[in-house]
C-alpha cells in the first residue's frame, strides 16, 4: 500500500502493516510512505522526482536474499559401491582363511579386533568415496521423478512427497543447564553406589553346556540386518554385513561362541558413540 498520506496515520487503522519509507520525500517531511504487512520485505532509498512535482521519488528494493547467499554450500562424504563391488567383496571374503586370524591372536580382543580391520580394509578397497556439495539453491524436482520409480517401496514415495513440500523436521532444542545431566547420573548410578561387592568373571566349569550359536541363525541375523542404517565406530555398513551374510556368518559366530563361553565382551563390539537427541523443548525430571 504506497500514497501521499499527510494527516492519515496507518498505524491506527492498519496495526499490523509495516512502514518502509524513512527518510524526506517533501521539504523536512516523510509524506509519500509505503505499507506492508511483511516485516522487513523491502528497503527504500531516495530518487530524483519526475518533472515538476515537488516529491522525491521512492525506489522500492526488496530485502529478499537469495538461498545461495544466504546459506553456504555443505559438502558430505559418501560411500559410492560401483558396479560389481559388491561381488569382488563377497568373492574376497569367501576365498579368505578366517582360521588364521584365530590362530595368530592371542585373545579374543585381537582376534575381534583383527578380523573387523580386515573386513574394514577391503570393504574400502572395493568403493569409492566420493565429496557432494549442495547448494541451497539446487531445485528438488530436478531429481524428483526417481523417487517414484519403485511403486512397492513407500518409504522412497513418501521422501519424495517430503521433497516437493520442502518438509523440514524443526529442529529440537533443549536445555542448556548441566545441573540435570548430573542429577540424571546420580538417579541411574545410585545402583552402583549401593552395591559394595566387587564384580569379578566367573569361567564356567567344563562338563557346563554354555551358550553356542549355530551359524544358520547368525546368516539370518545378518540378512536382515536394515542397510539404510548408519555405520558404526567400524564404518562397516549394515549393507556389508547384510550382502556377505554367507561369506561372514562363519567367521562371526566363531568369534560370538568364544565371547560366551569366556564371559569376555571384545571391546571393539561393546564401543559405541552415543548422541542424545531431545524429543521436547522442556524435558522431564525424574522423581
Amino acid at each position: 500500500m504506497a500514497g501521499d498520506f499527510i494527516q492519515a496515520n496507518m498505524t491506527t487503522v492498519f496495526p499490523h502493516f509495516h512502514q518502509y519509507v524513512n527518510f524526506a520525500t517533501r521539504g523536512e517531511n516523510t509524506l509519500d510512505r509505503i505499507y506492508s504487512n511483511i516485516k522487513w520485505a523491502f528497503k527504500t532509498a531516495p530518487r530524483p522526482h519526475l518533472g515538476s512535482s515537488d516529491h522525491l521519488s521512492v525506489m522500492l528494493i526488496p530485502a529478499y536474499k537469495p538461498l545461495l547467499t544466504r546459506n553456504k554450500p555443505t559438502v558430505k562424504q559418501v560411500r559410492v559401491w560401483p558396479a560389481g563391488a559388491m561381488e569382488a567383496l563377497q568373492d574376497c571374503f569367501e576365498h579368505t582363511d578366517w582360521g588364521m586370524f584365530k590362530t595368530a591372536a592371542e585373545d579374543i580382543q585381537e582376534y575381534a579386533e583383527s578380523v573387523s580391520g580386515y573386513i574394514q580394509k577391503y570393504m574400502e578397497d572395493v568403493s569409492v568415496v566420493k565429496n557432494i556439495t549442495t547448494r541451497a539453491n539446487e531445485k528438488p524436482w530436478m531429481t524428483i521423478k526417481d523417487f517414484f520409480t519403485d511403486p512397492t517401496n513407500p518409504r522412497q514415495m513418501w521422501q519424495g512427497i517430503q521433497a516437493i513440500m520442502d518438509y523440514k523436521v524443526p529442529p529440537s532444542s533443549c536445555e542448556n543447564n548441566t545441573s540435570f545431566l548430573i542429577e540424571l547420573n546420580k538417579y541411574f548410578g545410585r545402583f552402583e553406589e549401593l552395591n559394595t561387592t566387587t564384580a569379578t568373571k566367573s569361567i564356567p566349569p567344563p562338563d557346563e553346556q554354555t551358550l553356542c550359536l549355530d551359524p544358520a541363525d547368525v546368516r539370518r541375523t545378518l540378512r536382515k540386518v536394515n542397510a539404510r542404517k548408519a555405520a558404526g565406530l567400524d564404518n562397516i555398513p549394515g549393507k556389508v554385513l547384510k550382502e556377505c551374510a554367507d561369506q561372514l556368518a562363519g567367521v562371526l559366530t566363531d568369534i560370538f561362541n568364544i565371547s560366551l563361553y569366556q564371559a569376555v565382551v571384545p571391546s571393539c563390539f561393546k564401543t559405541v558413540k552415543i548422541v542424545p537427541v531431545p524429543k521436547k523443548n522442556i524435558t522431564s525430571r525424574p522423581q
